[in-house]
């Protein structure tokens, strides 16, 4: 028996798979959905994706979250969002001279991390780089000065933009600052 096929009206056999004309496809695939072993491979698969995500969501909210305890521990809650709860006395006190120089226009966060501080401070948007570089150099060189261990690190940002970096590592007792606009 012979068809029309709906791309170029050529007369084609009804056995065809494919117009000889236009080479579009006449009859659709057998089987065309997956056989249902391959849907429950499938169903499987995403599941062991769903909670290999899940215990590594956990594990990153449980290795913060112990972070956050260690900052804290001991002090007394924050007064303000701009005020730091901090259990190390010399490092709270240099982080009030922090917020009272001018180029700095909000503390942001201080805590510790693996036996180093890390201390964010918002900087004002019209330094210039040299001026933040400077910055940054003073006072990871303070935050290094007051903390018992001495390992210190500073992040600037300008308008919630991480702008410059600041390391005084132990290991080769300097600063570096690195900026990063």
């Amino acid at each position: 028996m012979a068809i029309t096929c709906p791309g170029c009206s050529a007369t084609i056999s009804d056995q065809a798979r494919f117009c000889p004309a236009c080479g579009r496809q006449i009859h659709e695939e057998e089987n065309a959905s997956p056989p249902e072993a391959s849907k429950r491979e499938w169903a499987w698969g995403a599941a062991v994706v769903l909670i290999i995500g899940f215990v590594v969501v956990m594990a990153l909210l449980l290795r913060y979250g112990s972070d956050q305890a260690e900052r804290v521990a001991g002090a007394p809650a924050a007064s303000s969002a701009n005020q730091p709860a901090i259990a190390e006395p010399g490092v709270a006190a240099y982080i009030r001279e922090i917020m009272a120089k001018p180029e700095v226009s909000k503390f942001i966060d201080a805590r510790q991390w693996e036996g180093s501080w890390i201390v964010e401070v918002q900087v004002k948007g019209a330094l210039s780089d040299p001026e933040i570089e400077g910055i940054v150099r003073s006072i990871t060189t303070g935050v290094h000065n007051h903390s018992s261990n001495g390992n210190a690190q500073v992040q600037a940002f300008v308008g919630g933009i991480k702008v410059a970096v600041g390391d005084y590592s132990n290991w080769n007792g300097s600063i570096r600052v690195k900026m990063l606009r």
